[in-house]
């Protein structure tokens, strides 16, 4: 679509561009000048091409992905937020309840080491994933998002390990990682309103 746009806009201007320079052109031979006419429209064009497929792409995006272009323009804006923010509660909150606010969601967790039974669990206590989970050792290993609605395609053991944060509303878990060291989980709980999450908005994350 944003190429059909782009390629009818150039068609138009091409030959608006044509016709205008023919006319001021003068003439050769007692005749339009159509080469000359038709070189100045081709460097208008050649000018012009990647500022109008940008513009044509924002128009796109614009009007018929507005959820995707939100979901981006919202990490961003929690990007900079939390570069500013100081104290843990602050970036906990902002990780948390803000982010699921603003994308959305039921929920938002992030699950972080634990010495007890649960190797991770969030500040609520309100998921816990076992020592021996084999869902850990996956993540350090993968490191790719897991979604939930996907997760037949984990093998089976694994897919028996992500129960708890179904169970919990999860719908999307990202591994937090420092190296080779796994820092925590980043759970996401469904959209509210249904939807299912993109694969550009899991590649956003």
């Amino acid at each position: 679509l944003v190429y059909a746009l782009t390629g009818g806009a150039l068609i138009l201007l091409y030959f608006l561009v044509l016709l205008i320079a023919r006319d001021l052109l003068p003439p050769a031979h007692g005749q339009p000048n159509h080469f000359w006419a038709g070189i100045i429209a081709t460097l208008v064009l050649f000018t012009v091409f990647n500022p109008l497929r940008v513009y044509a792409q924002q128009f796109v995006n614009r009007v018929f992905y507005r959820e995707q272009r939100d979901f981006a323009l919202m990490l961003r804006d929690v990007g900079r937020q939390l570069s500013a923010t100081l104290m843990q509660d602050d970036v906990y909150t902002l990780l948390t309840r803000d982010v699921a606010q603003r994308l959305g969601l039921t929920s938002a967790r992030i699950l972080l080491p634990n010495d007890g039974v649960c190797a991770y669990v969030d500040r609520e206590n309100s998921v816990c994933i076992p020592s021996d989970s084999l869902l850990i050792p996956w993540l350090c290993d993968h490191r790719d998002p897991v979604v939930m609605h996907e997760r037949q395609r984990l093998p089976e053991d694994v897919t028996r390990a992500t129960d708890p944060l179904v169970a919990a509303g999860g719908e999307l878990c990202l591994a937090l990682m420092q190296r080779n060291t796994l820092l925590g989980i980043y759970a996401f709980g469904s959209k509210n309103s249904g939807d299912l999450f993109t694969r550009e908005e899991v590649n956003n994350l």
